[in-house]
């Protein structure tokens, strides 16, 4: 029986084909109808496998694929500080019974740091094997992702910041001390900063509903995340004692006070290791030779080496007043991120 025409060519084939088939020019109406119904449906049998057919081809070729990101990094830490005694000039009469001997209060802590992510990704596969049911492939991806994140204090007690003597003073000497002014404080902060990246090698599985494709892709991950950690210690002691005569007047001005400002930083590199999950639906668009994909991911990450950070800082002025900060931040970390994908597969 003699090949009449194929239904993958492209729609304008398929018209000419059934117009030197049909005669169109010389039908009555009925037969007119009838052909062009005939037409419409052959037509969008042709447009539908036309779609199909970047799925299908797919599955042979390398494939190579940009995407742009954006998700969530979910990190957390543990700190404590402490310090030595007060040695230096101190007053004598100090009133006020939240004032402590020690530089800085005790205190321990932990909080969760959470930080956005926005960035690249740049991914490479292979042919599948066609005859193994979900066609699995080998691939390889390359994230390059921007943090965005403020500051997020893991232990903290009091407000530091800059010193200064309240507009509602005390008028009985005898009950002003030294924490009544604003800046005192204490605090150990994490920042996420700089660029993530993340390199993983995993399998594909490629799994059809219909003209649906969804590709279900494990793989283990390498991860360098930067944070910087700060630490920072304000305290005000009272080198004035309060005379019943003067009165408060004089405690007023900050030279009544020996101001100690104590801080340092450090910028800590993470190195990790761990698995991922992506899921990704391969829409029927393209956009040129590109076809369009939307993807979500999640991966969990476990930190190597020493995840602790120490500080200690002495007051320059009295070297025996010290300040010592400890940082530990956990030990995994989670990220989740969407993105759209553009994959390199030209019709043939």
């Amino acid at each position: 029986m003699r090949k009449v025409f194929e239904v993958t060519g492209s729609r304008r084939s398929v018209l000419a084909r059934l117009n030197r088939i049909f005669r169109f020019r010389n039908c009555g109406g009925g037969l007119c109808l009838a052909s062009v119904s005939v037409l419409l449906m052959v037509a969008a049998v042709a447009n539908a496998d036309s779609r199909y057919s970047a799925h299908s081809g797919e599955l042979e070729r390398w494939v190579f694929s940009g995407a742009v990101e954006a998700g969530l990094y979910f990190d957390g830490a543990d700190a404590d500080f402490n310090a030595s005694p007060l040695v230096g000039p101190r007053a004598t009469n100090i009133g006020d019974s939240d004032d402590v001997s020690d530089v800085v209060q005790s205190e321990e802590d932990s909080n969760d740091v959470l930080s956005g992510l926005v960035g690249g990704n740049l991914e490479v596969m292979t042919p599948g094997l066609r005859d193994v049911p979900s066609h699995p492939r080998m691939f390889m991806d390359l994230s390059l992702l921007g943090v965005l994140a403020a500051e997020t204090a893991i232990a903290r007690n009091g407000n530091p910041g800059d010193f200064g003597v309240p507009d509602a003073f005390p008028n009985a000497a005898a009950f002003i001390g030294e924490l009544i002014l604003s800046g005192h404080g204490t605090e150990v902060t994490s920042q996420n900063q700089g660029f993530q990246l993340h390199i993983g090698i995993g399998s594909a599985f490629t799994f059809d509903f219909g003209d649906e494709r969804i590709r279900i892709k494990p793989s283990v991950v390498y991860s360098r995340t930067e944070t910087i950690v700060s630490a920072v210690a304000r305290r005000a002691v009272r080198i004035v004692n309060s005379d019943p005569i003067v009165g408060s007047r004089r405690l007023r001005s900050l030279d009544s006070y020996r101001l100690i400002e104590l801080k340092d930083e450090f910028t800590e590199v993470y190195h990790g290791l761990g698995p991922a999950l992506e899921i990704e639906y391969e829409t029927r668009n393209r956009i040129g030779p590109f076809a369009v994909s939307l993807f979500a991911k999640g991966a969990g990450t476990h930190l190597f080496g020493d995840l602790k950070t120490k500080f200690v800082a002495e007051n320059p002025d009295e070297p025996l007043e010290v300040v010592r900060w400890n940082y530990k931040n956990e030990r995994w970390t989670y990220r989740v991120t969407t993105g759209i994908r553009f994959r390199f597969v030209p019709r043939r």
